[in-house]
């Protein structure tokens, strides 16, 4: 689903001065003072037409001798920015920063910056964006942090990096790549929907958790999303990592170039279809990926047949179309011990 962000803000802080920082346009940076731990400091944000909101832009490192940490919510959506450059001064940034900068091309951080997050839907619509330098020091990309950055193709996965959250990358047709370092724990879901990926390794670090409800009864909490890697039509190979021991609805469906999947056996449980609502929300694990040849199976024939009983390949149909794992059941299988 797509997430819309709102273009303009109520700005309810005092405005302690406006300087105008873009050439031929009507509007006007906004400083609002605020403090911390640390001491006094500034938020920045656009006030006015956001339209006029063009070319580059420079957010300054401190104003009035005082350090500029934080960039408001929705502060430069909407705009016509071009490109963006963020000073290691700022620590915060708020949701949708920058969303529906239709002609931003590049986005950048300043040598040093400590930032830990991409916000929720910070570049949301960018579809210009083409390339993003992200900071060593960030741990999460948040909900829909490049949802539609359709021409984004040139983006680093940091080390240290721990969380992609769901719709992350949704729709970023261009990436055709993403290096998961061993310190990530989470994908979620939609996290590379519809995206250009030849190639996916989900690392070991990606791992479910089995907890106990207030019954006692076991539950596993996944650390891989639905549709996680729905409809990448490019994908050829995938590997599913030791963590994940339930693959989720949808996490390989519509992608109908996968040749060639490895699994471990820690994998317990391929999913079928799941419903909301008594509608369907999610299809099958593996539906549609009608050129899916090779399983290579880390485990013996025992632990793969005790797998097979748990695919779950009860076949549902809406729209004359048909939804199941059967891909997965007819791909000849290999084992690696």
């Amino acid at each position: 689903m797509k997430r819309k962000f709102t273009a303009l803000i109520a700005i309810a802080a005092i405005v302690l001065t406006c300087v105008p920082v873009f050439s031929g346009c009507s509007g006007k940076q906004v400083y609002t003072l605020k403090e911390d731990e640390q001491g006094k400091y500034y938020s920045v944000s656009y006030s006015g037409y956001s339209p006029s909101l063009k070319g580059r832009l420079e957010i300054p490192a401190e104003h009035d001798g005082i350090p500029v940490k934080e960039i408001e919510r929705e502060g430069f959506a909407g705009g016509n920015l071009t490109s963006v450059v963020i000073p290691a001064t700022v620590t915060k940034i708020g949701d949708a920063a920058f969303a529906h900068n239709y002609q931003l091309e590049e986005a950048s951080f300043a040598d040093g910056s400590a930032i830990t997050e991409i916000a929720r839907g910070m570049f949301g619509f960018c579809q210009s964006l083409r390339s993003i330098a992200i900071p060593e020091t960030v741990k999460e990309i948040g909900i829909a942090a490049f949802l539609h950055c359709e021409r984004l193709s040139a983006i680093n996965l940091p080390q240290g990096l721990e969380k992609i959250n769901d719709q992350a990358f949704e729709g970023c047709y261009e990436i055709t790549q993403a290096e998961f370092p061993q310190t990530l724990s989470y994908i979620g879901e939609r996290a590379y929907y519809s995206t250009g990926l030849k190639k996916v390794v989900i690392p070991d670090s990606v791992r479910d958790e089995i907890t106990t409800d207030g019954e006692g009864k076991e539950k596993t909490v996944r650390a891989l999303g639905y549709g996680a890697f729905h409809t990448c039509l490019s994908l050829e190979e995938a590997t599913v990592g030791s963590g994940v021991t339930e693959l989720p609805a949808g996490t390989f469906a519509a992608c109908s170039s996968l040749k060639k999947v490895t699994l471990s056996s820690s994998l317990k449980k391929v999913e079928g279809a799941v419903f909301k609502n008594n509608n369907l929300y999610c299809g099958h694990a593996f539906f549609g990926c009608s050129a899916l040849e090779d399983i290579y199976f880390n485990g013996s024939k025992e632990q793969w047949a005790a797998l097979k009983e748990n695919i779950d390949n009860k076949p549902y149909k809406y729209n004359n179309v048909t939804y199941d794992n059967s891909p997965v059941l007819r791909a000849a299988v290999h084992y690696v011990q």
